[in-house]
């Protein structure tokens, strides 16, 4: 009996500390813990300031996920979603759009939501580390998949021979996802050459750049096209008929060339913020754990 009581607590403990990966201290009763969410915080509407805005297709070419990646990846999936929704009502504040609209508004809480799951399932990883290549077979298929998906999307939606602009960004677009995959298999073969070094570090980097593209596929290429047009009804109160029509190229291609571009970039920022930030969060969890010690 008390060994099957022993065993439920552990596994109640487990998860837990999955879902609040800083458990069992409090960070909202911590200074610093509350210090760096804020500098965090700070952090994403300073990057946001140097954002890029695509007229005519409402996207902006920006880092600012980065911020609240890693504020999930430290805080754990719960507190993830929270921050997300607290940067993501601040920044409506500070500069509000026409309409709020929810399916623009959960998309900053949800990034924070699945950063948090791949930073416990990383951290229970690098404990419990056996075999490599299970993680990085699962990030290939992200990456594979992402390419596989865009490029045979646009080869069959984006199709209208009749106005030849169209075609033209197609090749482009198709092009950029080229180069994308071939940046990103560099940087995995370069980190994975160093795994039996710096094992830790690797298996960051692969939950890292998987945390990215599913992030980017999740809330940029399903959640971004879909809220688009769904805001068009809601302003108007019907689906405009040249976004029907033409909704693939309008929305399909500009997304898939902004990712091409942002992604590698977003996943070298945040995997290098992730092992500066590492030793900085353990120490000062040492600390707590060892504060009413006595020698």
């Amino acid at each position: 009996m008390d060994m099957q009581k022993h065993f439920q607590n552990t596994k109640k403990h487990s998860v837990i500390k999955f879902l609040f990966p800083l458990y069992p201290h409090h960070i909202f009763k911590s200074t610093k813990l509350m210090a760096l969410i804020g500098t965090l915080i700070a952090l994403r509407f300073i990057i946001g300031m140097f954002s890029i805005t695509i007229p005519g297709v409402s996207i902006s070419i920006s880092i600012t996920w980065v911020t609240d990646m890693l504020m999930g990846w430290i805080y754990g999936p719960i507190y993830g979603f929270v921050l997300g929704a607290i940067c993501d009502t601040i920044g409506y504040i500070a500069s509000p759009t026409a309409v709020w609209f929810w399916m623009f508004a959960i998309q900053e809480p949800m990034v924070g939501f699945l950063s948090g799951l791949f930073g416990s399932f990383c951290a229970w990883r690098c404990v419990y580390k056996k075999n490599y290549l299970i993680d990085l077979l699962i990030q290939q298929i992200v990456i594979i998949s992402f390419v596989a998906i865009s490029l045979i999307s646009i080869l069959i939606w984006v199709d209208d021979k009749s106005i030849k602009l169209f075609n033209i960004y197609k090749w482009i677009v198709i092009s950029m996802i080229t180069i994308y995959l071939t940046v990103m298999e560099i940087f995995t073969y370069l980190n994975i050459k160093s795994i039996y070094d710096q094992k830790e570090r690797t298996l960051i980097f692969i939950y890292g750049t998987t945390l990215v593209m599913v992030a980017m596929i999740i809330c940029s290429f399903l959640l971004g096209p879909i809220s688009a047009i769904e805001y068009l009804k809601h302003i108007n109160g019907e689906y405009p008929e040249s976004y029907m029509k033409y909704g693939t190229i309008f929305y399909l291609i500009p997304r898939v060339a902004k990712e091409s571009i942002k992604s590698p970039l977003e996943s070298i920022v945040l995997t290098s913020l992730i092992i500066i930030t590492k030793p900085m969060i353990e120490t000062y969890i040492n600390e707590l754990q060892n504060k009413w010690v006595i020698f």
